[in-house]
């Protein structure tokens, strides 16, 4: 059994940086939280930004509400991104490589990680290394166990089966976050074999069990639960070593107008009270 590695430490009080990518040096990851509901308002405004393919797959959106989460979920990469690309928003520019796993364009020395759902958005960004980042509202799962049983490793499928009816369907998602968040740091997606490697499955502390993937040492990575808001369930992979786990979000809770959104001008605040939780304690910290 791979021992799980250690909890980074809270970090609370950081001022802003002026060299974000420097700040995340070391071994620190940050992640940055919206609630897309905030900048749903001004998404046609700035549609402008989005690359050729992502306008077309806006287009294709049945309702206005769905084209505008949309639009709003890739401004926030936009807008997050920009900091570390030092370039305005709407200049920052996501190529992919042979794998089809995004990055940015240009020199800019980070990978990032994005995960949506409804109106929950979170990019996670990491410096010379890879990060996979995947989020779930907290819901009824209609057959888990036999989903379990279908996709996950037996390890995992038999972990949920002994797991309470009452807390099974978090259990479940524990596991399936888990596992993705991995599969997108891999750069492999959905069809990188989920049976392929076994994680631990809520309460127990999110950690790998093992794998039979070439790519994948369970010793050489780390993840880390977090609930940015309530009812959603993300976790975060990436290597190891791993100093820290920092969370922003944006200020206030009303809307956000076009035009701080077109210069980047954003209200960051720190996520407070810091969002990683998991039955082995918290290890979480602010950017």
């Amino acid at each position: 059994m791979v021992a799980p590695p250690p909890v980074p430490p809270v970090v609370t009080g950081a001022p802003e940086p002026p060299d974000p990518v420097a700040a995340l040096s070391a071994g620190t990851v940050a992640c940055w939280y919206l609630d897309t509901a905030r900048v749903a308002g001004s998404a046609d405004a700035v549609a402008g930004w989005l690359a050729d393919d992502d306008r077309q797959r806006a287009d294709r959106f049945a309702t206005a509400a769905l084209r505008r989460q949309f639009i709003a979920q890739r401004v926030w990469l936009a807008a997050v991104l920009s900091r570390y690309a030092n370039v305005p928003p709407g200049a920052v520019r996501i190529v992919r490589d042979d794998r089809g796993k995004p990055r940015l364009a240009g020199d800019a020395p980070v990978a990032f990680g994005l995960t949506h759902g409804g109106d929950h958005c979170i990019v996670a960004v990491r410096p010379n290394a890879p990060v996979g980042i995947d989020a779930e509202a907290l819901a009824p799962v209609a057959d888990g166990p036999a989903l379990a049983r279908r996709f996950f490793a037996p390890e995992e499928a038999a972990a949920l089966a002994r797991r309470p009816a009452a807390i099974r369907d978090r259990a479940f998602l524990s596991v399936w976050t888990r596992k993705e968040a991995v599969l997108k740091a891999l750069g492999l997606g959905l069809g990188g074999a989920l049976d392929g490697f076994a994680v631990t499955a809520w309460p127990d502390p999110p950690r790998l069990l093992g794998s039979r993937l070439p790519a994948l040492d369970p010793a050489a990575w780390a993840l880390f639960d977090a609930e940015p808001a309530a009812g959603c369930l993300a976790c975060l992979a990436t290597p190891v070593p791993v100093r820290a786990v920092r969370w922003r979000t944006l200020a206030g809770t009303g809307p956000v107008a076009a035009p701080a959104l077109a210069d980047g001008a954003l209200p960051w605040t720190d996520l407070d009270p810091a969002p990683v939780r998991s039955a082995g304690g918290l290890g979480a910290g602010v950017l």
